[in-house]
């Protein structure tokens, strides 16, 4: 629990960093590099092996946690409007329940099967590198809508 209030306070640092960057910029264009933290938290602490490797993936762990809540929290009512912000929000909450709610499970039953957590860790790198390309498209592809809806 000591490694958790690092990450956290370094991602609460970033806060104000983050609201100027999204008054700047805008929730949907910052939406493709909110998971690249986390990719460089999950490669550090799959190829790291000493101790300090599991303090840089805390750290950047809580960069990551604030570098999401804060965007993702601005991006809904920018895209969809505030008419189904609740309907909105509620759906993105209970997916971010069910994914944590079985992650753990997953994990373990991929340990069973002889894939070990640094190998998990990198594919996890992999998948928000992916995942940063997929909304990067997806943020490209609703650019052009919500210029239309604002005109």
């Amino acid at each position: 629990m000591a490694l958790v209030v690092p990450g956290q306070q370094a991602g609460i640092a970033l806060l104000p960093v983050l609201v100027v960057l999204i008054d700047r910029c805008g929730a949907l264009k910052l939406l493709p590099y909110f998971l690249l933290p986390l990719a460089v938290a999950s490669t550090a602490v799959a190829l790291i092996t000493p101790v300090w490797g599991v303090y840089l993936f805390m750290f950047l762990f809580g960069v990551s946690s604030g570098f999401s809540s804060t965007p993702l929290g601005a991006l809904w009512p920018e895209v969809y409007g505030l008419a189904n912000l609740g309907g909105i929000r509620a759906i993105i909450v209970s997916a971010m329940v069910f994914s944590t709610a079985i992650g753990p499970g997953l994990s373990g039953a991929l340990i069973d099967r002889g894939i070990s957590l640094p190998t998990q860790m990198l594919y996890l790198a992999g998948w928000c590198v992916a995942a940063c390309f997929v909304l990067a498209f997806a943020g490209w592809r609703i650019r052009p809508r919500e210029t239309l809806r604002l005109a």
